[in-house]
């Protein structure tokens, strides 16, 4: 199976803030690598990824490392790192951070993200 993170980065990388958070459960909790506080539902997400993904042209990312843990009930953890990278007027940027993803299965082969945990790495 194509690891659910990567179809998350897709989108991500694709500029489709919709589809993005429409990867999400409608309830979802996002504590996100640059907001000081959980968010939760489709508005806030919303609202969050317009501002990080609106601010940083040519925003992609890739994962660096996975691991994908199955759970009861079909849930899927999956953990590790990942690096984004866009565009200023400098030159290119990039940022690596850590995350957990909880997936849960919605439909039969389909998931959403029900927790999303994501932080910048110790120095």
């Amino acid at each position: 199976m194509k690891s659910l993170v990567v179809h998350w980065l897709n989108a991500l990388c694709a500029g489709d803030i919709e589809g993005v958070v429409n990867l999400y459960t409608p309830n979802a909790v996002l504590v996100a690598t640059f907001e000081n506080r959980p968010l939760q539902g489709h508005a806030a997400l919303r609202g969050y990824f317009k501002k990080f993904m609106g601010g940083k042209p040519g925003l992609c990312g890739r994962v660096l490392m996975d691991i994908e843990q199955k759970a009861s009930g079909g849930t899927i953890v999956s953990s590790g790192l990942y690096e984004f990278s866009w565009q200023t007027p400098q030159g290119s940027q990039s940022q690596k951070a850590r995350y957990t993803f909880v997936f849960v299965p919605v439909a039969q082969g389909v998931y959403q993200i029900l927790t999303h945990h994501s932080s910048l790495p110790p120095d």
